[in-house]
């Protein structure tokens, strides 16, 4: 019983050092916020909040189009997502209804090919496209 517990308690312990390792970056960048760009850069930084947070923002905002560029990606994100569900709708009714020949059902290279080719050839399209934004 004390070996099972032991055991558990090690993979919990391992989870939350992965978790760890993980969520660096994020507070390392949400911390990176809010210093200046001299702070950020000399070697004696550390993981305190500074007081430049609203400034870097507005200098962020006045030379890069942020809201512009998350309006393109939940645009692309939305075409992508609505032609795929009608893609693999449409894909799937057809697959519901088709009959398969008897001598084919020991084949998987046309299921695997049927099973695949759906929402990929709409993202290749999609990836292909020229969009005037």
């Amino acid at each position: 019983m004390k070996k099972k517990h032991f055991e558990r308690m090690l993979v919990y312990v391992i989870l939350v050092i992965i978790c760890m390792i993980s969520l660096f970056p994020f507070i390392w960048t949400a911390f990176a916020a809010t210093h200046s760009n001299t702070q950020f850069f000399d070697l004696s930084y550390t993981f305190r909040p500074g007081g430049e947070l609203h400034s870097n923002y507005e200098d962020l905002l006045a030379s890069f189009p942020l809201w512009r560029n998350m309006a393109n990606s939940l645009l692309i994100a939305l075409i992508y997502t609505a032609g795929a569900v009608l893609i693999d709708t449409m894909r799937r009714y057809i697959g519901a209804f088709s009959t398969v020949s008897p001598q084919s059902r020991n084949h998987p290279i046309p299921g695997l090919f049927f099973d695949f080719s759906g929402s990929t050839g709409f993202w290749f399209l999609l990836d292909k496209a020229r969009f005037p934004w």
